[in-house]
């Protein structure tokens, strides 16, 4: 019971927050050039300020309040708008990233799992090779080095993190090699791909879905690590996204504090539900298989 009230509670924020991000443009329908225009207008102005505080620049930051529930921030723009705005290409950019992550790791995995021997040595080696690339300084370092772009994004976030999914979907794969109704298959001729297909990967559903929520807690972490340090790749999506709101708001972080903390609050409170819903379904499904 505790684990279902866990995996509602989680679900029903993590739904709140994605829906927000969704209908941003029908609560606060602003058009894409106004948005980029708050955005030109928070970064001049903020640098400006950040420089000088006291230059007679006048503040029109206001905290939160009936009108404005996550307050103003240093130029009188709406935290509420922007933070909805910024929900968008952030959990975009890792819903895509974690779908291509998914399906390359378990391929990776059920190959390797399922074939063992030569497909095993060569996968986990190639997982050698790749892991070292999955470090925030490394993605930065690609992500400056090639194309600017949401392919580019998606590409190097997917490329460098599918490694532990693999190696959690190799493992299962190993272990369900062993079950009768698989050696039964094999046992009677059953072609390799069929019994994979049929047997193997049905029973990995509830494993990649719980991987699905880390993965995706994960990669939002990053992509908005990412854009908090100054890599953008999501002006295709929106001008502006959580990790620019957090980073433009620090600068007057002891004076205006709602402006960065509060974005990135929403940040947090996205990437807890997420790894929530992964831990109660990994919980809910040990709790089947028990019974």
């Amino acid at each position: 019971m505790k684990n279902r009230w866990l995996f509602i509670v989680s679900l029903l924020v993590l739904g709140l927050m994605v829906l927000g991000g969704l209908l941003a443009p029908v609560i606060y329908p602003l058009s894409y050039d106004e948005i980029r225009a708050a955005r030109s207008t928070v970064l001049a102005v903020g640098n400006i300020a950040a420089r000088n505080v006291e230059s007679g620049y006048t503040v029109t930051a206001a905290p939160p309040s009936l009108k404005h529930p996550m307050g103003t921030n240093h130029v009188g723009l709406d935290l509420l708008a922007l933070t909805l705005w910024g929900l968008r290409p952030t959990l975009i950019i890792a819903t895509l990233a974690m779908i291509v992550i998914i399906i390359v790791g378990t391929l990776m995995g059920l190959v390797a799992g399922y074939f063992g021997s030569r497909a095993d040595s060569l996968v986990m080696s190639f997982c050698s090779i790749v892991q070292p690339f999955s470090n925030l300084a490394m993605l930065m370092f690609l992500l400056m080095v090639l194309s600017p772009g949401i392919v580019t994004f998606v590409l190097v976030l997917s490329i460098t993190n599918w490694v532990p999914v693999a190696r959690v979907v190799r493992g299962e794969v190993l272990k369900l090699k062993e079950y009768e109704f698989v050696l039964s298959a094999i046992s009677i001729g059953g072609e390799d791909i069929y019994i994979a297909v049929r047997h193997i990967v049905p029973n990995l559903f509830s494993t990649v879905l719980a991987l699905s929520t880390d993965v995706f807690s994960e990669v939002l972490l990053i992509s908005s690590s990412l854009s908090f340090l100054g890599v953008n790749f999501f002006s295709d999506l929106s001008p502006v996204d959580l990790g620019q709101l957090v980073a433009a708001g620090y600068r007057f972080l002891t004076l205006y504090w709602w402006e960065s903390i509060l974005p990135g609050i929403a940040l947090i409170l996205v990437i807890i539900s997420s790894n929530l819903l992964g831990i109660s379904l990994e919980r809910i499904q040990k709790t089947g298989k028990q019974g």
